[in-house]
């Protein structure tokens, strides 16, 4: 909620320019332009927020980026999943290695008042949790969202958060925010790390930042 702390060990968010495509070459392990091959394969979460806010070009941007970054995925062996968050949470496809129910997900994203970034959060973590035992794929999640958490005391986030840092929940988080009023030095939180925080000032640059984040994926 506005207002709210937010704890001291908070990374610094990075702001993404619109011209950063040669910056990800060198910032990132593995450049985008020469996409690489996962030197083990990985279960990919997509949690995107579908709030009203995010109606019309920001979230058509986010799902055209996000198209992106499923077509980069060398399906199988690795899968994905969607999650699309508002005021509630929904898992709008769970793991699958068919490409075009990934994109077809993409098309029925249902949408809300709110953004309850913890609630998405937690279906990502039910997916990790529902992953069969002895598995060696990397667990990785996206979250996008332009807006601020509201609808439940911040420390449901923090919770969500630091449930993808231990156990078998663990799993390496990306974030992206878009436009002023998101709250980036709580999404830089939720990653963990702020090389894995990406500020857009515009959805124009969601489509550098999929791709820069497809370069970071686990490659040879």
């Amino acid at each position: 909620a506005p207002g709210t702390p937010v704890p001291t060990a908070v990374p610094t968010a990075t702001r993404v320019p619109p011209t950063a495509d040669a910056r990800f070459r060198t910032y990132l392990p593995v450049a985008f332009r020469n996409h690489c091959v996962p030197s083990r394969p990985f279960d990919l979460v997509l949690a995107i927020d579908t709030s009203t806010s995010m109606a019309g070009d920001k979230l058509a941007r986010a799902v055209e980026a996000a198209r992106d970054l499923i077509g980069y995925l060398q399906l199988p062996p690795s899968r994905g999943a969607v999650v699309a968050f508002h005021g509630a949470a929904e898992i709008v496809k769970g793991w699958t290695d068919d490409r075009g129910a990934l994109l077809s997900a993409l098309d029925r994203l249902p949408s809300g008042e709110g953004t309850r970034i913890d609630l998405a959060l937690r279906r990502a973590r039910v997916l990790f949790e529902s992953r069969e035992s002895g598995g060696d794929r990397e667990a990785v999640l996206v979250l996008v969202t332009d807006g601020k958490h509201a609808g439940s005391p911040v420390e449901d986030v923090y919770a969500e958060a630091a449930a993808f840092r231990r156990g078998d929940v663990r799993a390496t988080v990306f974030t992206v925010s878009i436009g002023a009023d998101a709250e980036t030095a709580l999404l830089s939180y939720i990653a963990g790390d702020p090389a894995r925080h990406f500020n857009a000032p515009t959805a124009a640059d969601l489509r550098a930042i999929y791709r820069a984040i497809a370069g970071a994926l686990p490659c040879d």
